[in-house]
């Protein structure tokens, strides 16, 4: 005769191992959008990241369980994104301006503001979310008026360098630049 316990054993086995499967998802990636405003003079930005992804590195990062609907997770996941999402003016980071997040099911998304210096400048984009995770690619789309390109970021590539001028509102990626100038 099978004893209750051991049933009752097996049927929680089996439970957590559903939710282990739940959680996991075999590939891992984020995806951010940046676009010039010219009323706020700022490249609006927004992040899209697996809620349970993020959800790990926080918890990783503070030894403490983050839920991305907690009010107290906010400051910790723009303080994270404001370390591993740069733009870089020379050896200046840009001023990081934190609008908002909003948590879906399955995502998490983060809005935030950059401001460039008035003029022509290079500008070096890095995208590090997440990579200390797992095998990460982040994909920084920007937009301009014509004009939309799609940058993948990863272990090993995870900043990009762009030519950006702020009276004309265009940017130019390096590559382009170095050939034009």
């Amino acid at each position: 005769m099978i004893s209750r316990f051991w049933i009752w054993g097996v049927v929680v086995s089996c439970g957590l191992g559903l939710v282990n499967q739940a959680d996991a998802h075999p590939f891992h990636s984020s995806h951010a959008e940046m676009e010039w405003n010219d009323q706020s003079a700022c490249f609006e930005v927004s992040v899209r990241v697996a809620s349970v992804d993020l959800e790990k590195v926080l918890r990783k990062r503070t030894d403490r369980l983050f839920r991305m609907e907690e009010p107290a997770a906010v400051e910790t996941i723009f303080d994270y994104v404001r370390e591993n999402f740069e733009v870089t003016s020379g050896e200046k980071k840009l001023e990081f301006q934190p609008v908002g997040i909003e948590n879906e099911v399955r995502h998490t998304w983060i809005f935030f503001e950059l401001k460039p210096a008035a003029g022509r400048h290079h500008l070096r984009v890095e995208n590090k979310i997440l990579i200390e995770m797992h095998d990460q690619v982040n994909s920084v789309t920007i937009s301009q008026p014509g004009k939309k390109q799609t940058f993948n970021f990863t272990a090993e590539t995870d900043q990009k360098r762009l030519l950006w001028d702020a009276e004309a509102k265009q940017y130019r990626w390096e590559t382009e630049a170095s050939e034009s100038e």
